[in-house]
């Protein structure tokens, strides 16, 4: 089976959200729990989290859910930074995956079918870059193959995969999802 590590982003501040939407409690448990709890359960080479060391209650459930715990205090440079600081701590690792799952910890109601679905599709099809899709849109989590590991460790600013994407976009399959599932949580849920 081809190995594949998850990489959970959890470090942004939740400004549109109105504060930590990643301890926003939904369905008895915080948001970032949900997502968490999903990849812990997925067979993954290695799993990383990147958070802020003020989030001590994320950092602590994924460790113990299996995760090593990456820093970036600094979430205001952006998304690549996040994402250098993942690929530095992954390349310390005794794992040496095929294929990365950048993942979100906003996105709970994401299923383990089709997670797996895309960890399927990426072990059939290891060297292209495999994300769900809904209703003609692209969403989270995404697997990169390793040849684009490079590519990505030199983003800059609030620019994420998606530049990848765009910049091989034949390399792009994509896999079925509920739209629901792919929803990301931006702004905090109304009160009915």
């Amino acid at each position: 089976m081809t190995s594949i590590a998850c990489i959970l982003l959890a470090a942004g501040t939740g400004t549109r959200f109105g504060g930590d939407k990643l301890l926003y409690p939904l369905n008895g448990k915080p948001m970032a729990a949900h997502a968490i709890e999903l990849h812990a359960a997925l067979p993954y080479a290695c799993r990383i989290l990147i958070t802020q060391r003020r989030h001590t209650a994320i950092a602590s459930l994924a460790e113990a859910n299996g995760f090593l715990i990456g820093y970036n205090d600094k979430p205001e440079r952006g998304i690549a930074s996040s994402i250098r600081i993942a690929l530095e701590l992954l390349s310390l690792q005794p794992c040496a995956p095929e294929g990365i799952l950048f993942g979100v910890c906003d996105q709970p109601y994401l299923r383990a079918e089709t997670v797996l679905r895309l960890i399927d599709r990426f072990c059939t099809q290891p060297g292209r870059i495999i994300a769900p899709s809904a209703n003609g849109r692209r969403g989270n989590p995404v697997i990169f193959p390793a040849l684009f590991f490079d590519e990505l460790a030199a983003l800059t600013g609030d620019t994420g995969g998606s530049k990848v994407i765009h910049s091989h976009p034949e390399t792009l399959l994509t896999v079925p999802a509920d739209a629901a599932e792919l929803a990301d949580l931006d702004v905090r849920p109304q009160s009915p």
